[in-house]
């Protein structure tokens, strides 16, 4: 799981661990390792903040950076997490697709799910996506 400092990663790593909210957790260090598991992934998450308009198209930059290196499977897909969607004002998962030009994104599937750390919405359907996506994938192989 990756994306921009502050977009939710750990918190929302924390729900799907244990079904709480941790409202005080602190940066997360090594955000750069990354690279080091990447290798043979078959599923890159990608978490952004919904409500920063201000840092989408570095969001968008720091995905396709990633997505240049290659190390994944060759059928590996990509689900974008909409984060924050309980916050007013908060990007749709269109306007986030759009804004982050997914829309380029031709050697995977891709879904963008939006959802919440802090009430647990949309979770659960981003990970049935994932289990969906790599049945299908598999099947056809």
């Amino acid at each position: 799981m990756v994306g921009l400092d502050r977009a939710g990663k750990t918190s929302i790593l924390y729900d799907m661990r244990i079904g709480l909210n941790n409202s005080s957790t602190i940066s997360t260090m090594g955000s750069n390792l990354w690279v080091m598991y990447s290798k043979d992934c078959n599923c890159i998450i990608y978490v952004v903040d919904s409500i920063d308009r201000d840092r989408i198209e570095e969001a968008s930059s720091e995905l396709f950076r990633i997505l240049e290196h290659k190390e994944f499977k060759s059928d590996a897909c990509l689900l974008v997490f909409a984060n924050k969607q309980d916050l007013p004002l908060a990007m749709t998962p269109d306007e986030i697709a759009y804004k982050m030009n997914l829309n380029q994104i031709k050697d995977m599937q891709w879904h963008v799910q939006k959802c919440s750390a802090i009430t647990g919405e949309g979770l659960v359907q981003g990970f049935e996506w994932i289990s969906e996506t790599l049945k299908k994938s598999k099947k056809s192989t």
